[in-house]
């Protein structure tokens, strides 16, 4: 297995303004004390890892990071997590985009926020406390959000082709109380009034392989925006 995080393709001007611009110039307007990351992996060192044995942690400043396995076992799996969290609230909004691809659809993927508190199987977390996307074990990529231990999962009705770049993003309008999916720019799921998880959650993007080989999970960029 390998998690693979590689340089900058995401445009990044004017991120810091009053509004969040989206694929397709979507806005999230934001006021007040909030928290803002992005990461276009440039350098290491802002990431935890979450290791099944036999995987590594390799990372060079200026190239990326790398999380590998030998892939000698059914049910490696890997993760990253960033160490900024936030912590879901109605009321307060929240936009989280990442540009991502995988290696194999018959492995299975996270790729979202999830708790900070993470031991054992990487991709359990989204049986946990969770919000983001997910493939789990085919080629259909699901958005999900979980409170407690059954996640709400639905059908994006992409079918995800290996090697191929997605940019993943949902959006949460804490007024409305509505939590928004987009694949590529286009909106694919509409929940209301989400069950929303209740801890901190932070940045992770997890992948499990489902047999004795090698997967690899690759990551373009992540930004997420937060209202405190």
């Amino acid at each position: 297995m390998a998690i693979k995080v590689k340089s900058s393709y995401m445009n990044t001007e004017g991120i810091t303004t009053q509004f969040t611009r989206a694929p397709g110039d979507h806005a999230v307007p934001t006021s007040g004390r909030h928290v803002e990351v992005f990461d276009d992996f440039h350098y290491s060192g802002k990431w935890e890892s979450v290791l099944s044995a036999g995987c590594t942690l390799v990372g060079t400043a200026g190239t990326g990071v790398a999380i590998t396995h030998d892939g000698n076992a059914d049910g490696d799996d890997a993760l990253i997590r960033g160490n900024c969290f936030w912590t879901p609230t109605q009321g307060k909004n929240f936009v989280w985009e990442a540009r991502v691809k995988v290696a194999l659809i018959t492995d299975e993927y996270f790729f979202g926020m999830a708790t900070h508190v993470v031991t054992g199987d990487a991709v359990a977390i989204a049986n946990a406390n969770c919000m983001g996307f997910q493939l789990d074990g085919d080629a259909n990529l699901e958005a999900v959000v979980t409170s407690g231990t059954t996640p709400d999962d639905d059908d994006t009705t992409i079918d995800v082709v290996a090697d191929t770049f997605y940019i993943l993003r949902f959006e949460y309008d804490g007024d409305a109380h509505v939590l928004r999916s987009y694949v590529d720019g286009v909106l694919k799921n509409t929940v209301t009034s989400p069950a929303l998880p209740v801890v901190p959650l932070a940045p992770v993007f997890g992948a499990r392989a489902t047999g004795s080989h090698a997967c690899t999970l690759t990551v373009d960029y992540v930004y997420y925006k937060g209202e405190l």
